[in-house]
């Protein structure tokens, strides 16, 4: 069976680090390791030949690929004009927020983190503070780690093996996002703290339930001051069976594939 995974971003292309290419890959390592034959699309590239599905994002970017799939799956990854949902036959999107704020008749599929990759390492308890994040907004971030007494590092362009390498040494990591959970799965202390300054404030909060129908995007929290963003990362603890319950690639992609 051939599947087309298409995006405004695939790996390896364009822009190779970034929340849907971090999906991409993870679906299809996992389609691959269930006997797929799988082929990633964005645009300038040659059009894809046909295939038995396509699980396309971005649908405008993207949706004239349909004819060329027998079935197609619209995932929806955020709230912002690029995710807008298309008529596909059947369209996902990966939380309640996305789904709510579409309006749209779908199916919520959490973010899929591959656990066998992104694992703890025995480096644990460095005195090291890493915003993991492509942005490059202001945030306390900096001045935060210097008031815990450690060493500050933005990882923000590094691929997936160096970025693992890091987050099993950090003491506390701020990240939103695919980025949070994969700090979590790698046994790091995480808080959910960024700045997303293109369409949202900066914003944390600490209560996971919450996150995860917001797509760990900090929505719903507050903006906090210094003083809180140091609370907060004094206060963090691993996660990594919370990423274990919700969010295993091997549960996720048959679900995604039913």
């Amino acid at each position: 069976m051939r599947v087309l995974l298409a995006g405004k971003f695939v790996p390896g292309g364009r822009r190779p680090i970034g929340g849907l290419q971090s999906w991409i890959d993870t679906v299809a390592a996992e389609l691959r390791r269930l006997g797929y034959s799988v082929i990633l699309w964005e645009p300038g590239r040659h059009a894809p030949p046909p295939c038995d599905l396509g699980i396309l994002a971005n649908w405008a970017e993207t949706g004239h690929l349909a004819p060329l799939c027998a079935r197609v799956i619209n995932v929806s990854h955020g709230i912002i004009e690029a995710e807008r949902p298309g008529p596909a036959d059947r369209v996902i999107c990966v939380s309640e927020g996305v789904r709510d704020h579409w309006g749209a008749a779908a199916d919520v599929l959490r973010q899929p983190i591959d656990l066998a990759f992104w694992t703890p390492g025995e480096d644990r308890g460095a005195a090291l503070a890493v915003r993991f994040s492509y942005r490059g907004s202001r945030t306390h971030c900096p001045q935060a780690a210097a008031r815990l007494r450690l060493r500050y590092l933005h990882l923000r362009d590094a691929r997936p093996v160096p970025a693992r390498c890091v987050l099993r040494q950090a003491a506390v990591v701020w990240a939103t996002g695919r980025a949070a959970l994969e700090a979590m799965a790698c046994g790091a202390p995480v808080v959910l703290y960024d700045h997303r300054s293109a369409y949202q404030r900066a914003l944390l909060d600490g209560d996971l339930t919450r996150q995860m129908h917001n797509s760990y995007s900090g929505r719903g929290g507050i903006t906090p001051d210094l003083s809180e963003v140091v609370a907060a990362a004094r206060g963090a603890a691993p996660a990594r069976a919370w990423v274990e319950a919700h969010h295993d690639v091997r549960t996720i992609v048959p679900e995604l594939l039913r």
